[in-house]
């Protein structure tokens, strides 16, 4: 599911639910995203996200601007702000990467 309008204005917010796979392509859980815009233009849209990853061992949350202009795939970087269960206290980054349908998360823990 994704709430994002066609024409995205700044201040337009937006809401979207995703499956995750692990590399093999089994499922390991789902995640949503609430993004509000903070340019768009003809060329592309600046966004701020934070995201919720969700595995049977827990929550990540990451937090950052996205920025997707210009043609797929695009890749942002986003700071990892919270966890619970298995990842409590789980702090570093992460890299997001849309090309089509998909989008790949690599997680980079702190320390």
């Amino acid at each position: 599911m994704n709430t994002q309008p066609a024409q995205v204005k700044p201040g337009d917010s937006w809401v979207t639910y995703f499956s995750l796979s692990d590399g093999k392509r089994k499922r390991a859980g789902d995640g949503r995203a609430r993004c509000s815009a903070v340019q768009a233009t003809p060329h592309g849209v600046v966004a701020q996200c934070t995201r919720v990853l969700r595995t049977r061992h827990g929550q990540i949350t990451l937090l950052g601007m996205d920025d997707w202009a210009g043609n797929p795939p695009w890749t942002s970087s986003s700071a990892i702000t919270s966890g619970t269960d298995h990842y409590a206290g789980l702090t570093g980054s992460a890299r997001s990467t849309v090309s089509g349908q998909h989008t790949i998360f690599k997680i980079h823990p702190a320390g």
